[in-house]
């Protein structure tokens, strides 16, 4: 609400405020009444009175949004039983951003303040129960008997829109557009069943397929005629990884590609169900690569485009898809997300 967030410079508590009451006390105890207060003494007085202070300007949780996001598309298949079958799937939500603070029109004497702002703004959601959102979330799958369902899952985010505003000495200074991610929701949408191909797995009969994760729904359609795809240049360590693994899935590699992801990646994935993953690939080719940042310093992110021939309805389709891998320091891809650059016919 208008003032939550409101503080005085002594609740930031920088470097500076310390040397203001240090300074007090010894004016305080050791300085007779009109003596002249030194210029340095001045000078961190001036900027104890020139400390920010910070409010919302909408109550939380008053201006919601609702954005969607592929959290994955899997298929549940259920062909050795005569019944339907039923399970609960979980996923882990892991968001790109939970805070988005938009400090581009903040005065260049109030960067540094931007690091307190978002931890403020986090602090008063939080206190307000609104943050942050719930990391795991479940959803119920079914199959019909030797039957094939494939479901789309999505992420269904809220973000309450809000502007934090900046006083000096109580004058309004600055306007900061925030958003805040508040809930999200784990959605299911399923397809037509499929019959089943006669293909058997065996005791993994019942685990769900994962074919893609990660994706922004929101991502832009690609044109109609899909741009040449030129083998990119890996550069770094990592980058190198990356396009070795994908040649090797171009040679339909599976052991060996397998073999590159993480112990703890291959603990949850059975090499089983990774190569049926890559059931209705026909050819993958290497487009782009790109490291986006380092993760925590022990990972390297690389974006990847990929032109993906998939074989849909007996007929094989060219697609573009974008690919984020996680690669450790010892080369080892621990992440993997995939999803379809064009949606627009979805």
């Amino acid at each position: 609400m208008k003032g939550q967030l409101s503080h005085s410079s002594r609740a930031v508590l920088p470097a500076w405020v310390g040397l203001v009451l240090a300074l007090a006390l010894v004016l305080g105890a050791g300085c007779a009444i009109g003596e002249p207060v030194p210029p340095a003494a001045k000078e961190v007085l001036a900027k104890a009175e020139a400390s920010p202070t910070f409010r919302l300007r909408h109550p939380m949780g008053e201006q919601l949004t609702q954005q969607t996001r592929l959290a994955a598309d899997l298929v549940l298949p259920n062909c050795d039983a005569a019944e339907p079958y039923r399970t609960e799937y979980t996923q882990r939500y892991a968001p790109e951003a939970d805070l988005v603070l938009d400090a581009a029109s903040l005065p260049e004497s109030l960067a540094p303040w931007r690091g307190v702002m978002a931890a403020l703004v986090r602090q008063s959601y939080r206190s307000a129960n609104l943050f942050p959102p719930q990391a795991e979330h479940e959803t119920m799958l079914e199959a019909a008997a030797q039957q094939e369902q494939a479901y789309r899952l999505t992420w269904v985010e809220t973000w309450d829109e809000n502007v934090l505003e900046v006083l000096l000495e109580g004058e309004l200074v600055a306007e900061v557009p925030v958003l805040v991610l508040t809930e999200v929701a784990l959605a299911a949408q399923a397809s037509e069943a499929a019959a089943c191909d006669g293909a058997s797995l065996g005791h993994e009969a019942r685990v769900p397929l994962i074919l893609a994760l990660g994706s922004p729904l929101e991502a832009p359609e690609a044109p109609g005629e899909p741009p040449p795809c030129e083998p990119p240049l890996a550069m770094t360590a990592a980058q190198q990884q990356v396009a070795r693994y994908v040649e090797l899935l171009q040679a339909g590699d599976h052991a060996t590609a397998y073999a590159m992801l993480a112990e703890g990646y291959r603990l949850r994935l059975p090499y089983r169900q990774y190569v049926a993953g890559y059931g209705p690939v026909r050819g993958l080719a290497l487009c782009s690569l790109e490291t986006v940042g380092a993760i925590g310093g022990a990972r390297e992110a690389i974006l990847a485009t990929l032109r993906i021939s998939l074989e849909i309805g007996g007929q094989v389709e060219e697609q573009l898809w974008e690919a984020r891998y996680e690669v450790q320091r010892d080369g080892a891809i621990a992440s993997v997300s995939m999803y379809k650059a064009t949606l627009g016919d979805e």
